[in-house]
């Protein structure tokens, strides 16, 4: 199946959206003294190896040729996206260009070389992914598509996974109870095991418990997605309830809480008609996030008396790199994997970056570069100043004898005389004044820190601030072509209303059709 006939639609994180729990915070915020108020932009247009985050996902959607990119966001500060957005478009239509004028490929007529793909941004007033899904969506949607998150960056080429989705094909119901249909797999979701480091995974221990069917022997990556609970609903209730229906039907469910759901759904157009029915029924099904939405889709599979309609599961492989920045540590630790990956492949890089920087002080007191660090344009380090393993944005300046190690600053940073930055991540325009100590801090954007300012372990950002958060009313539902936008939101799972029995399978959840002995299995702790 050509991955050319699906549609992307990419939702980004907003951080004006208040129903969206702050990743990224207080990365995305940016502080403005002189106006007193604090500025909101995306988690996407944050730097990765100082190139935006939402790049390396334009890069896989390219990759996979997709008919249509879609971004869609929420984010009133359409401005800031255009402006990041705009050069990847600049540099693919200069590649596209070059490649036209190439002779040699020119001659051959079998090849034949397409334009990019537009790249669109979609605005929507809502605040609930469901809802953007059905009622910003589900009008511009045609057959297959794919819902993406804005943070992730993977090796995994895409073909692999539309390849799936359509080989799930050949694992039809062998029962034929579904009444239209055999082809009873309407969408896939992927799931990936944390790739995260022991320190990582000891701070967010509270995966989901994954409840899931393996439909080939021969292939650990292909699975029927059956159900998931929190962490905290199992903690609360002391034990993890399965329902015997679904015992019933699949008689050998796996669990796991090693897997992480990626957020990347490949999906029929079938999904929306069953939402909309199901809305119908259910008004407030649609207000929560695609996770809760899907996982219950997953549940209506086989909660019935006859089998429905099934989510298929795909477990990408371990030996794929695949990086998920949702939240601090793992976004600084994805900096650093891609500043190892860029020393590793093309160390000359980073070669010509030290270069550069040393250029702009004085050649008899030049600054300490590591080759392991990379350093933005128009950076200004000065004489005796040290930076080792760290990323350095556009425009920053570091003063005399001041030492980087290890750490993240963003766009306009300034650090001023002998100061020590050691495993801090430095938001956009903050500035750092002179004799100031940080380790392990995390600074807002804009944030200004006091001279001899000392730190450790702590999150330096202005609460006394009212964030800048746009009005819904301001924003209609709309589609401008190449570059305009308004974004998506990532509830947290357990941040809307939804009541304990929800998160253990309540029936209530399934609309009006006749349900099945649904009594329970407990496994306890």
């Amino acid at each position: 199946m050509s991955s050319e006939k699906y549609q992307a639609f990419v939702l980004l994180n907003s951080s004006n959206n208040g129903k969206q729990p702050q990743y990224l915070a207080p990365l995305t915020s940016i502080v403005n003294n002189n106006a007193n108020i604090k500025e909101m932009i995306s988690d996407a247009i944050l730097p990765v190896a100082n190139r935006p985050m939402i790049h390396y996902v334009l890069d896989w959607c390219e990759q996979a040729l997709f008919n249509e990119i879609n971004l869609v966001i929420y984010d009133e500060n359409i401005t800031k996206l255009r402006e990041t957005i705009q050069p990847f478009i600049d540099l693919r239509w200069e590649m596209y260009k070059t490649t036209l004028k190439d002779q040699s490929i020119k001659v051959d007529d079998n090849i034949t070389i397409k334009e990019p793909v537009a790249i669109n941004i979609i605005t929507t007033k809502y605040k609930n992914e469901g809802e953007i899904l059905m009622k910003t969506l589900a009008n511009k949607i045609g057959k297959k598509f794919v819902l993406l998150p804005s943070d992730f960056i993977t090796d995994l080429p895409p073909q692999i996974l539309t390849h799936q989705f359509f080989q799930f094909t050949k694992f039809n119901n062998p029962k034929k109870q579904l009444n239209k249909t055999n082809d009873d797999i309407i969408m896939m979701s992927c799931f990936y095991k944390s790739q995260q480091s022991q320190v990582e995974k000891k701070k967010s221990n509270k995966n989901d418990y994954v409840l899931y069917n393996q439909l080939d022997r021969s292939s650990p990556y292909a699975n029927v997605f059956l159900d998931s609970y929190t962490t905290e609903n199992i903690e609360k209730q002391k034990y993890l309830k399965i329902r015997e229906s679904l015992l019933w039907k699949f008689s050998k469910v796996k669990g796991s809480n090693l897997l992480i759901d990626s957020g990347m759904y490949f999906c029929n157009q079938k999904v929306v008609e069953i939402i909309r029915q199901i809305s119908k029924q259910k008004i407030n099904f649609v207000h929560r996030p695609l996770k809760k939405i899907f996982r219950d889709l997953a549940r209506r599979s086989w909660l019935h008396s006859q089998l429905k309609e099934r989510i298929a599961m795909f477990i990408i492989p371990n030996v794929v790199n695949f990086s998920q920045m949702n939240t601090i540590t793992s976004y600084l630790e994805t900096n650093r994997f891609m500043l190892n990956l860029i020393q590793e492949n093309n160390p000359k890089v980073l070669d010509l970056l030290d270069a550069s920087a040393n250029d702009s002080v004085n050649e008899q007191q030049p600054a300490g570069v590591s080759q392991q660090s990379q350093i933005g344009n128009k950076t200004v380090l000065m004489t005796h100043s040290n930076v080792k393993k760290s990323l350095i944005g556009d425009n920053c300046k570091i003063g005399k004898k001041s030492k980087i190690i290890g750490s993240i600053l963003l766009d306009n940073v300034e650090i001023d005389d002998n100061c020590i930055i050691e495993n801090c991540i430095i938001g956009y325009n903050a500035r750092i004044k002179r004799k100031s100590k940080l380790v392990n801090c995390h600074v807002e954007g804009g944030f200004i820190v006091p001279e001899n300012g000392m730190f450790k372990g702590d999150v330096l950002k202005r609460d006394d601030l009212d964030l800048v958060d746009e009005d819904d009313e301001k924003s209609e539902d709309g589609k401008k072509s190449l570059l305009y936008g308004d974004n998506d939101i990532l509830e947290d799972d357990d941040s809307d209303d939804d009541d304990d029995e929800e998160e253990t399978g309540s029936e209530n959840d399934y609309y009006d059709e006749e349900l099945e002995d649904a009594g329970d299995f407990q496994f306890g702790f």
